[in-house]
């Protein structure tokens, strides 16, 4: 975990309680440090410890506190001039709801360290959005829900409340629903756009991949074949392993989440057999140094089909060398 994030809690004590109720926390919670980088990594346990001794220091139960903090720290991001970021990343609630893993994906070029949740708006209606959270950090439901509350509130001058739906674990992801109450003034049906030939949009897109609900590839960019050679008329996740979203890769799973930035890497072929079956950690370590694409996910109801519209993520001279 960044240190931003505890310089946050650490601030927002400092502010609402004072330097003598801090001190006692640090005690409490056997933390040396007195303050935090924000660019350094420090323990995941840390801002637990923090919050779960404040909790007993100023007498506020731990939920309610979390949820304090979530609603500070968007005030407290302005030192850093996030709050510039923040005010256009959407023209309105819905907007900024529907790109929150972008914000995130902004962040990781600052914190390449990163390990974001993902946020999903599962359904919409003109009295809100139900928005799907998921992390594998515990105990930070509240403090997303008091962030959320006070971006509304901050940026977009919406009072809004928000109602717990369901709450599950499964290898280690949290996964909360939440439905969101507010007046979503700005929902509405949206039109068709103009067709594109499908020659112009291979052009314009060429690390395109196309596969059908049977995720097979069933057409992809010039680009695309240049760096993954062979590509065309395999499946999907027994070339590429899903990074992010945090979801299985199946055709229903991407279908509910096309809202979300998606990022896929390429895995040799004597680990693609089981790609739905590696856990988490593993997935971790064959995509340390794998190629890998970032983009977005596109049904195509003309084609029936699925089009990755992405771009390779590329670090260094060797890495442009590998995807041609």
């Amino acid at each position: 975990m960044y240190g931003l994030l505890i310089e946050g809690f650490r601030s927002m004590v400092l502010v609402r309680y004072g330097e003598d109720m801090w001190e006692r926390i640090l005690k409490m919670a056997e933390v040396e440090e007195l303050s935090f980088d924000p660019h350094e990594v420090y323990t995941e346990g840390t801002i637990t410890r923090l919050a779960e001794s404040a909790s007993k220091v100023v007498n506020i139960p731990l939920d309610e506190l979390m949820n304090e903090n979530g609603r500070y720290f968007m005030n407290f991001l302005s030192q850093y001039n996030y709050d510039a970021v923040l005010k256009v990343l959407g023209r309105d609630l819905r907007d900024f709801l529907n790109g929150l893993d972008n914000l995130h994906e902004y962040l990781r070029f600052t914190y390449p360290k990163l390990k974001p949740p993902s946020f999903f708006c599962v359904n919409e209606s003109r009295t809100g959005i139900t928005l799907q959270y998921r992390s594998r950090r515990v105990g930070f439901i509240s403090y997303v829900q008091g962030m959320i509350t006070e971006i509304a509130k901050v940026y977009f001058n919406t009072k809004m409340t928000v109602e717990m739906v369901n709450e599950t674990n499964e290898e280690s992801v949290w996964n909360y629903v939440m439905r969101l109450h507010f007046d979503n003034k700005s929902y509405e049906a949206r039109d068709d756009h103009m067709p594109v030939p499908s020659e112009v949009f291979f052009e314009v897109f060429p690390f395109n991949i196309v596969f059908n609900r049977g995720l097979k590839v069933v057409k992809c960019g010039r680009a695309t074949q240049q760096a993954v050679p062979g590509i065309q008329g395999s499946l999907m996740h027994e070339v590429f392993v899903l990074v992010r979203p945090l979801i299985e890769f199946t055709w229903d799973a991407v279908m509910l989440h096309t809202n979300n930035v998606f990022e896929i890497a390429v895995v040799e072929k004597k680990d693609g057999k089981k790609k739905r079956e590696v856990s988490r950690k593993r997935m971790s370590s064959m995509t340390a140094n794998a190629v890998k694409f970032r983009g977005q996910m596109k049904y195509m109801d003309q084609w029936d089909a699925i089009v990755f519209l992405g771009t390779p993520i590329l670090y260094t001279k060797n890495e442009m060398s590998v995807t041609n």
